[in-house]
Order: C-alpha cells, then sequence, then structure tokens
C-alpha cells in the first residue's frame, strides 16, 4: 500500500516508528547504499512494516524485524542500482578505521556493526539471518578480534613495526580493494603483525561512529516508498527471506582467538598451578556443551520424537531419587542404633496403678556391662 492510500492515522503511526527508529534503519543501510538510497529504503521498510505487521508473531521482536526489512529493501536496491555503493566513513570518525572496516569481510563488517554500534543483542541479530545466536556470537568476536588486530598492527608498522607492512602502506591513501587484500592476508600470516599491542577495542573503536539523527528529507520519501511485492516468500517466523547470510562465514569460522589484553593489561590464563583445576573442569563441561549441539538429522520429524529432550529431566529425577533413598537410609541406620524401649505391663481393669517419680529420674538405662546370657534349668 503506498503512503497516499494510507488513512491519516497509519501515517501518524508510521511517522511515530520513523522518529524512533528512522536514523538507525537508514545508517545501517548506509553501509551498502549512497546516502539518499539508504533513506529510500528505511522508509520503505517502514511502509512494508505496516502492511505486514501481522506477520510479527512476537512484539519483542520488532527492532529485529524492523533491521531485516530494511535489510531486504536495502538489497532490492542495491541490487537495482549497482551504481548506489555505500561507504564506511562517518562525520568524526578516522580514516584509518573506515580502512580497518572496509578490510574486513561483508559479514563481519556487518554483524559488527548491528552488534556493537546498532546495539542488537545476539539473538536478534540471529533472528535477522536465521542462524543460531552461539554462532553469532562467535563470529562477532572473531570480526572484533580482527579489527583490532588490522588497526593493531598497521599502527605499529607506521611507528616502526613490521617492516613489510610498512611498505605496502607506503602506497596511495586510501588503499585500493586489492591492497586491503594484501595487506589483510599479510597481517593474518605474519607474526609481527600479530603480536603487535593493542591499545584499543572494537567497541571502543566504533563509538567513534555515532548514528547521526535521521534527516528532514526522510518526511518526504516516506510518500515515495513502495513496500516489498506480494510474491515475497516470507519465513514462517514471519521474518522476510535474506540473501547473503551468514552460512558461508560461519562455515569457514577460525577458532575461537586466544585473549590478549591491551598494553598494559593482564590476560585471563589462569596460574600454572591452577592448568589442571581449569582442564578438568572443562572436561566436565564438555559433556553438557554436547548436547546442544545440532544434530544431523534435527530436519527429521521422526528424530525429533526422541527422548533427548527429555534428559534433563531424567537426570534431575535421578539426583532427587538418590537424595531421597541416602536420607531414607542413614534415618534408618540411626533407628538401628537406639535401644529399644522396654514394655510397659497392662493394668487389669478395676486394678489401681502405682507411679513412683524419682528425684533424679537417668537420662537413660545403663547398659550391662556384659550381654545377659541364657539360663539353663
Amino acid at each position: 500500500m503506498t503512503w497516499q492510500a494510507l488513512s491519516d492515522e497509519a501515517q501518524a503511526a508510521i511517522g511515530e516508528v520513523c522518529r524512533v527508529y528512522g536514523a538507525a534503519l537508514a545508517d545501517y543501510c548506509r553501509a551498502e547504499l549512497s546516502e539518499g538510497d539508504a533513506e529510500q529504503a528505511a522508509c520503505a521498510a517502514l511502509i512494508s512494516a505496516h502492511d505486514h505487521v501481522g506477520r510479527l508473531a512476537e512484539p519483542e521482536q520488532l527492532r529485529a524485524w524492523l533491521y531485516a526489512l530494511a535489510r531486504a529493501h536495502r538489497t532490492l536496491l542495491a541490487t537495482a542500482n549497482a551504481a548506489s555503493t555505500g561507504s564506511w566513513t562517518r562525520p568524526g570518525a578516522g580514516s584509518l578505521l573506515a580502512e580497518a572496516l572496509t578490510a574486513l569481510p561483508k559479514p563481519y563488517q556487518e554483524v559488527l556493526d548491528l552488534a556493537v554500534r546498532h546495539r542488537l543483542s545476539h539473538l536478534e541479530i540471529a533472528l535477522i539471518f536465521d542462524a543460531g545466536a552461539v554462532e553469532v556470537e562467535h563470529l562477532v568476536a572473531a570480526a572484533a578480534h580482527r579489527l583490532e588486530t588490522w588497526i593493531a598492527a598497521v599502527s605499529a608498522a607506521r611507528s616502526g613495526g613490521c617492516q613489510e607492512l610498512a611498505k605496502a602502506l607506503a602506497g596511495p591513501a586510501p588503499p585500493s580493494r586489492r591492497l586491503r587484500t594484501h595487506i589483510s592476508q599479510h597481517i593474518d600470516r605474519c607474526v609481527t603483525c600479530q603480536s603487535a599491542p593493542r591499545t584499543t577495542t572494537a567497541a571502543a573503536l566504533l563509538q567513534q561512529m555515532p548514528i547521526k539523527a535521521a534527516p528532514a528529507t526522510m518526511a518526504v520519501r516516506l510518500t515515495e516508498a513502495q513496500p516489498l511485492a506480494g510474491d515475497v516468500e516470507w519465513r514462517a517466523d514471519g521474518f522476510p527471506p535474506q540473501t547473503h547470510t551468514l552460512q558461508e562465514a560461519l562455515a569457514d569460522l577460525p577458532p575461537a582467538p586466544a585473549a590478549r589484553p591491551a598494553a598494559g593489561g593482564h590476560g585471563n590464563r589462569p596460574a600454572p598451578d591452577r592448568d589442571e583445576e581449569f582442564r578438568a573442569w572443562e572436561r566436565r563441561s564438555q559433556a553438557s556443551e554436547e548436547f546442544w549441539d545440532r544434530r544431523d538429522d534435527e530436519a527429521d520429524p521422526e528424530a525429533r520424537l526422541s527422548l533427548r529432550p527429555l534428559l534433563p529431566v531424567v537426570r534431575v529425577g535421578g539426583l532427587i531419587v538418590a537424595g531421597v533413598a541416602t536420607v531414607l537410609g542413614a534415618g534408618a541406620a540411626w533407628s538401628s542404633l537406639q535401644p529399644n524401649p522396654r514394655p510397659v505391663a497392662a493394668v487389669a481393669p478395676g486394678a489401681s496403678a502405682t507411679v513412683t517419680l524419682l528425684a533424679d529420674p537417668p537420662l537413660l538405662d545403663p547398659l550391662p556391662e556384659d550381654p545377659p546370657t541364657e539360663q539353663r534349668t
């Protein structure tokens, strides 16, 4: 539905959503599109959100859903207009940061931008790309590590560090795509570059690129925006399908890098005398981690009928039964150690009974020193 066909109430509601999310959505699209096209994609996402709001199953997923719509429109505009190119250049941000971001693979750029600058959770990013939240977390960590390493290596090379990298950086600025690829490949395999001291983090670097306020032209672009076509095959969860997902990046994800402190900091490695303690903890936790691993037959409906989801319940039930059995056994053992009370003789009906109170009754009957022997007649 176009803007002109909307009611005044609908236009006011879309305008309010634009006030809250418009600037962030336009900034997100700016990494792939020119500034004008980025605004157009963000406005089109808001019109699509109004037309398809019934597909949103969970209200708390609204922000992730809007970003997914913006990404879908961003892809459509980028495909239709190849000349519309984005940029990481932002007012106030240094050129080195823009170069470092551009040197990252596209998926690394995107998840780092969403997680740090736009403050989306790993679950929200996973919803956009139909991926796992833990996988996204690992990808964000790898992207941050790579950005920090690139900045550290280039900074060190310009102040007397790796001479080979310094020669590569002596070329024209900003470096071409081919030169950025060469620099990234060198840093990945160079021991000197990998060990360059880090003085900052990815989060601190990206704070140099704040999201600016929405331009006034977005109100005009809303009147020109078009929603997604009716033939789009939406996902079962109500999110639009995406192209260029994270699957390839996740498949090529390197092992998690060892944590390296910034200059003057302390590492997270345990003391040598506690290595075995941490090794034992890792071995104990490995079994629980394997339980959550995705199975090869996860998509098979019959495989989902297995008792795998019930394993935690069975384990907890076993612990409860074992605990109860232990308590009952201890109670039985304690009872067996107590002396049996002497039977009280019954009083015949009509007879009187005399109770003699002792001044200082013993607390317990004294035990005989020798066990009684059987009397023989």
